[in-house]
């Protein structure tokens, strides 16, 4: 694969909450255990779909060096980094506190590079080493290491899927289905803060906990509009007890309107490939499209994030 660096590339790679699949094992950069203390190791695990899944968040910014990027784990404000900068082939990294200065900070500043067929590298500014999967082992609990470049090396390739979108992309979404609900929009945070969508099993098991299944609609004591404002308070309180950083919000909004039906009311979030809006029925956890919605002839109200 031929290398550019992000500052040869016209194009920054979008600051955001990312996961690392490695192109030849399929397995993720895993912060190992969750461990939040400075030093813990980084692996290769298996994708986490339950409530582990931010040890394989990591947040992937700009850094200090021209045309480089550190790249945070979600769960602990530790930093991706290269243990004493060595350039030996399959020298460990670790997650450490940041580094600011002195020359320790190459070892947290990384050139990632290609983006050829959606796979990149990633360089340690410090060794000019890169990021690996050890002997492309996919088993879990495998080493993520750094070892010069390997021709054809697969174990040295990254999908870098971004599991985060911004809120001027999550309105475009919405406008394209009804843009006159743009007018009705609420968002209770700022444009700065960026959303994520839990798995579809764990969205699942919060609800569960619910008990909205066994609850039955009394008008005027427990309506739609309870259903829904139980199943994101369930939702946002998992979040709040569970991700450490600030500045990543889970996305579970709720939108209210008028259906044939009645006055009705839905939970709403993404698609898996964060690309399409789902309206979920709270009461039963039924998951609805776009296209359904108008099938029922819903006419949104308003839309709150």
């Amino acid at each position: 694969m031929q290398s550019n660096t992000a500052a040869e590339n016209a194009q920054w790679i979008p600051e955001g909450l990312y996961v690392l699949i490695n192109k030849k094992t399929r397995t993720l950069v895993d912060l190992s255990g969750g461990h939040t203390e400075s030093g813990s190791p980084i692996e290769g695990w298996s994708r986490k779909f339950d409530a582990l899944i931010d040890h394989q968040f990591w947040v992937i910014s700009r850094s200090e060096s021209e045309g480089s990027y550190r790249i945070m784990s979600y769960r602990a404000g530790t930093f991706v980094d290269l243990v004493a900068q060595k350039k030996d082939p399959k020298s460990p990294v670790a997650a450490f506190n940041y580094v600011g200065s002195g020359a320790s900070r190459f070892n947290q500043e990384w050139n990632i590079s290609g983006g050829v067929d959606g796979y990149y590298t990633i360089e340690c500014v410090g060794s000019h080493t890169f990021l690996e999967i050890q002997d492309g082992n996919a088993a879990d609990k495998t080493h993520v290491t750094c070892s010069p470049r390997t021709a054809g090396g697969d174990h040295q390739l990254w999908e870098l899927e971004r599991v985060s979108r911004t809120a001027q992309e999550i309105k475009t979404i919405i406008g394209s289905w009804k843009p006159e609900l743009l007018e009705r929009f609420v968002q209770p945070y700022g444009d700065d803060v960026q959303y994520l969508v839990l798995p579809s099993q764990l969205r699942s098991t919060i609800w569960e906990g619910t008990k909205l299944l066994r609850q039955t609609v009394r008008k005027g004591t427990f309506d739609y509009d309870d259903f829904v404002i139980k199943a994101k308070d369930a939702v946002k309180t998992w979040a709040r007890d569970r991700f450490r950083l600030d500045g990543y919000s889970v996305l579970f909004g709720v939108i209210y309107g008028e259906a044939l039906v009645g006055v009705k009311a839905y939970n709403w979030y993404l698609s898996a490939d964060m690309s399409e809006l789902v309206f979920c029925d709270a009461q039963t956890n039924t998951e609805h499209t776009a296209l359904t919605l108008d099938g029922f002839k819903f006419n949104p109200t308003f839309i709150v994030c």
